[in-house]
């Protein structure tokens, strides 16, 4: 099935007992066409809505908390506050997609949306760009209170540099999710970030 192809997406959702929808047109949002991909995105989840109407199947789709930030709704907090599942927006990049998907709870589809952070750790990942690396580099507190530069590195800098306060408490209840790994301070905290690069045998 081509990548486009809606009618052939809708079939297979269709068949399908549930749908979990991962897809982006990633490649053409780096191209320069974020439009172009965010269409694609919201036509899709369209196409699947109707191939799932009336049914009562799971589809899943994703989203991102940091398009909160890059809409300004982290504008709107107190400085203690954060994004919480409750916070919604009435349009924007790829907030209309996860507005479409919420809105087909109304034709009989359980439809859900995972918010996904702009970055995730693990022991496994040595490229962190993310709070708390200042304090493993041993960086005084001064600097972290220096004006954000700006973006220079186009979509990754703007991620890296989004304020992004988010909290998961209700989806923990909802879901009875109880993590049992490292938050992500205690996990820059633990130093296998900033150990010196395994060398290459010659």
């Amino acid at each position: 099935m081509h990548r486009g192809d809606l009618d052939g997406l809708a079939a297979a959702a269709a068949a399908a007992d549930g749908v979990i929808h991962l897809a982006f047109k990633h490649d053409a949002m780096f191209a320069g066409d974020f439009d172009g991909a965010v269409a694609a995105d919201l036509r899709a989840i369209q196409a699947l809505g109707d191939a799932l109407a009336d049914t009562g199947k799971p589809l899943v789709t994703t989203s991102g908390t940091v398009l909160f930030a890059f809409a300004g709704l982290h504008d709107t907090l107190t400085e203690d506050d954060t994004l919480t599942e409750d916070d919604t927006l009435d349009a924007g990049p790829r907030i209309d997609a996860e507005n479409a998907d919420a809105a087909l709870t109304e034709r009989g589809i359980r439809s859900s949306a995972v918010r996904l952070p702009p970055t995730v750790h693990s022991p496994l990942d040595h490229n962190g760009f993310i709070e708390g690396i200042g304090r493993g580099l041993n960086l005084p507190r001064s600097a972290s209170r220096r004006p954000r530069p700006k973006p220079t590195s186009g979509f990754l800098s703007a991620h890296a540099q989004a304020d992004n306060p988010s909290s998961s408490t209700l989806t923990r209840h909802l879901l009875g999710w109880k993590p049992t790994q490292p938050s992500l301070i205690d996990d820059l905290g633990q130093g296998h970030y900033f150990d010196a690069p395994p060398t290459t045998p010659r």
